[in-house]
């Protein structure tokens, strides 16, 4: 979001400095999925999510687990959590993800043309192993239709003909979804703001805001760092630095996994999603990068290897193939708002701040056009269902 921001800032004509805490090219950004899925329209907060979560709480190896806390923040997230899961909320949800997901692939597409993003519109491809599961995804495929997404059910031979390893009930695919390299994606996009005269600086130690009358200020070990403008995209961590400047941003680090197998061992045609377990499956030239699971309220530091090896476990369930080994596993927080929309706009707290994260599992999907967003913001044009001040 960092990098997004302040390439469209600069497009803009405006001088930026992107400030990072620890190294560019780790965390989140570098290894997640890769996935661009305009097909994913419900939000996080699904009608039935918190039925199913119960659930899925008595599985060591469920792909979701939410921690039992009395933390007031997590209470409130968990408690405006439920109140959005609803019909209509998911549906005023779709109809914003929709557009920004559109608009965020063609910013894609156009930056393709001139840098290597390691952008592959391959589709992807949604696996049910039984008939619940395909049910499922049947219905996001009428909705995804309905938004102007083309989505194909797939049963039978028609299902083997995209996928040879597949020992499923049916599918869904999606063939206008895409995928990126996240690293190529990144040194891509260091390199272009250096060449558009951008000041990158990193392994600053912790970079924090304060209140300075009605504007904010950075201050990075005893300096401070004034500007005009000010944009928050720090991830998970966006609701900490919003808390200390006053501002009760519900938000919550929603832990996931990945780790990456030999392309060798598990061979797919695309980007592939196994549905009933959460788990993602992405082709990066010589691995498959696998990823999975939401756990919320964890130990940010600790991997639960009984949920990593479910990812593992489950590859078999779907294809034709052993199930993977995991090694060197990473684990990351993704930034979940309560109604799984992005908090990207100004906020009445301080004049000069724009806050530019909450994208949850659709950080890598929303990223160019939440930079296009920031560049609206900074010229006075927010978008309400948006504003970091939503939930106040």
């Amino acid at each position: 979001m960092g990098l997004w921001s302040a390439y469209s800032l600069a497009l803009c004509g405006h001088e930026v400095s992107v400030l990072e805490a620890g190294a560019f090219l780790v965390g989140c950004s570098m290894k997640n999925s890769g996935l661009l899925v305009p097909s994913h329209l419900t939000p996080l907060a699904a009608p039935g999510i918190v039925a199913k979560g119960l659930k899925w709480l008595a599985d060591a190896k469920s792909p979701f687990y939410l921690r039992p806390s009395l933390d007031p923040r997590m209470v409130r997230w968990a408690a405006l959590f439920r109140q959005c899961a609803t019909k209509t909320k998911a549906a005023e949800g779709a109809e914003v993800l929709s557009r920004l997901s559109t608009e965020s692939l063609s910013l894609y597409r156009a930056l393709a043309s001139d840098l290597d993003l390691g952008l592959r519109e391959s589709g992807l491809l949604m696996l049910a192993r039984t008939r619940a599961g395909l049910e499922e995804e049947v219905h996001a495929a009428e909705l995804a239709n309905k938004f102007g997404v083309e989505a194909r059910v797939l049963r039978g031979n028609e299902l083997g003909a995209h996928e040879p390893l597949a020992e499923c009930f049916g599918g869904v695919l999606y063939p206008g979804d895409a995928q990126l390299d996240p690293t190529r994606m990144m040194s891509a996009m260091l390199d272009r703001l250096r060449d558009m005269g951008a000041s990158l600086q990193e392994n600053l130690g912790r970079v924090s805001l304060r209140l300075v009358g009605e504007e904010v200020a950075a201050k990075i070990g005893g300096a401070s760092w004034d500007a005009e403008f000010v944009v928050l995209a720090c991830g998970a961590r966006s609701g900490v630095e919003m808390q200390e400047l006053g501002h009760r941003l519900p938000m919550v680090g929603g832990k996931g996994y990945s780790f990456d197998v030999p392309a060798s061992g598990l061979t797919v045609a695309r980007p592939t999603i196994l549905v009933e377990d959460r788990v993602a499956m992405s082709p990066l030239g010589d691995h498959v990068r696998l990823g999975g699971t939401m756990e919320i309220g964890t130990d940010p530091e600790k991997v639960a290897v009984r949920r990593v090896r479910g990812i593992a476990d489950a590859v078999p369930r779907y294809l034709a193939a052993a199930a993977p080994e995991p090694t060197a596993v990473w684990s990351g927080l993704r930034p979940c708002s309560p109604d799984g929309l992005p908090y990207v706009g100004r906020t009445a707290i301080a004049k000069n701040l724009i806050v530019a994260t909450g994208h949850a599992m659709l950080g890598i999907t929303l990223s160019p056009v939440t930079g296009r967003l920031v560049a609206d913001s900074l010229e006075g044009r927010n978008e309400p269902e948006l504003s970091p001040d939503r939930f106040l």
